[in-house]
């Protein structure tokens, strides 16, 4: 579960964070949980240090998988607007105050996510390296990428800029949340 390194993300109250991480890690359920019968394929997350923190699901019925449209959500956690209210505040924040989080649903056309799977297809992965060292003054943004098909699963996560070996996996990601985004825009 990632962290922040900025010492005013440490003054939000345990229970705000983990209620935000624990939207933002299934999109799907949040809110209104997505209808009996759909599975999450992949879950895409971004969390920016100054930003807010985002993730998006992508979900099937798995008995339906070449029905014409899957369901995207994304969920957006204001982080900055807790830090702010935090800061502006003499009381702090309220405990047991629900994170500032935001869902948006849409519907992702089967030929858009083929075509994405076919580019991914195609990538070389280096799955295991050498730990990489912590970046100097510290972490400014998490990506991360978790595919599953049945029951297997596959993850990546990195921080600022990707390990060379996942290059060409970074670039996808940013199709992928570009796509996602057009979708939930219209």
């Amino acid at each position: 579960m990632p962290t922040a390194d900025a010492s005013e993300a440490d003054a939000l109250p345990p229970e705000l964070k983990r209620r935000a991480l624990e939207a933002l890690e299934a999109p799907e359920l949040h809110e209104t949980p997505l209808p009996s019968g759909f599975a999450t394929l992949l879950r895409l997350w971004h969390y920016e240090e100054e930003g807010p923190w985002r993730a998006w699901s992508v979900s099937a019925r798995p008995s339906a998988i070449d029905a014409p449209a899957l369901r995207i959500r994304r969920v957006v956690w204001d982080r900055p607007g807790e830090l702010a209210e935090l800061v502006g505040s003499l009381a702090g924040i309220e405990e047991g105050r629900s994170p500032r989080l935001r869902l948006s649903e849409a519907r992702f056309p089967m030929e858009s996510w083929s075509a994405l799977l076919e580019e991914v297809h195609g990538l070389r992965l280096q799955p295991l390296f050498p730990e990489v060292s912590r970046p100097e003054g510290g972490i400014r943004e998490r990506w991360g990428l978790t595919y599953r098909l049945s029951a297997q699963r596959i993850s990546f996560e990195w921080w600022d800029a990707p390990p060379a070996a996942w290059k060409e996996l970074a670039e996808w990601t940013v199709r992928l949340r570009s796509a996602l985004e057009a979708w939930l825009g219209r």
